[in-house]
């Protein structure tokens, strides 16, 4: 341990190397704004093998973590405001299966998430988030389906994402370049994609089977049939009922 400033904190930089140690959200109480200790609080215990440089609200933060929401590695450069809008991140990140619903309060939408990639934003819930990221996700639980194989590359805003996607799912595979809104009240997509095959009824969109492939041109909201609003166009379709 190495610090420089003390006593006073605000001041301080410090050089840690924190091996098998552990750390609860309750010590750190004091230093994190009301938002941030929401969520570093529902992490609970935290057991980390790592290390820690910078001031207490500008910080790069390396290593492995083991949460009680799954496990994480970062490489990731913090910087917290008072203001949880201002607050931003920026460097690598891992995750193992990874409770991302629990931790934004948002199981309905998303569970767990298993993912690898690097991202720079600002935000630390859905509603103030701001993200530029380029991640490979090996699983995403999303609403009832465990998605695999996915690329996402471009912007994560206000429960929107706007870039590309590729997936290679065994019940949806396609590379799409557009939007795709998750906000609970009006999912929706607009893009153009190559869908390569999709299985509605393996993904629980449909109660029957369907199976679709065509090159396509998006632009709806509702993920399942009896809420579907919106134009879909489709060429050189394939219909398998």
């Amino acid at each position: 341990i190495g610090p420089n400033g003390l006593p006073n904190w605000k001041e301080t930089f410090a050089n840690m190397r924190l091996n098998a140690s552990t750390i609860d959200a309750d010590d750190i109480k004091h230093f994190l704004p009301a938002e941030a200790f929401k969520m570093a609080d529902r992490l609970a215990t935290v057991k980390l093998d790592g290390s820690f440089l910078g001031f207490y609200k500008d910080f790069v933060a390396n290593g492995t973590f083991a949460t009680a929401l799954g496990n994480v590695q970062s490489d990731i450069n913090l910087k917290i405001d008072d203001d949880k809008r201002t607050s931003s991140y920026k460097g690598y990140l891992k995750t193992n299966n990874f409770n991302l619903g629990k931790l934004i309060g948002n199981t309905d939408l998303i569970k767990t998430i298993s993912m690898e990639g690097r991202l720079a934003g600002s935000g630390f819930t859905l509603e103030t988030s701001n993200a530029e990221v380029d991640v490979t996700i090996s699983q995403l639980l999303l609403k009832d389906y465990n998605y695999r194989n996915i690329k996402a590359n471009g912007n994560l805003s206000l429960e929107k994402f706007a870039g590309q996607l590729a997936v290679k799912d065994p019940n949806l595979a396609f590379t799409a370049d557009g939007e795709v809104y998750l906000d609970q009240n009006s999912q929706a997509f607009n893009m153009e994609a190559d869908l390569q095959h999709i299985n509605l009824q393996a993904l629980k969109l449909t109660k029957e089977p369907i199976v679709i492939s065509a090159d396509a041109n998006l632009n709806f909201k509702g993920l399942k049939l009896d809420e579907f609003e919106g134009v879909a166009r489709f060429d050189s379709a394939t219909v398998t009922y």
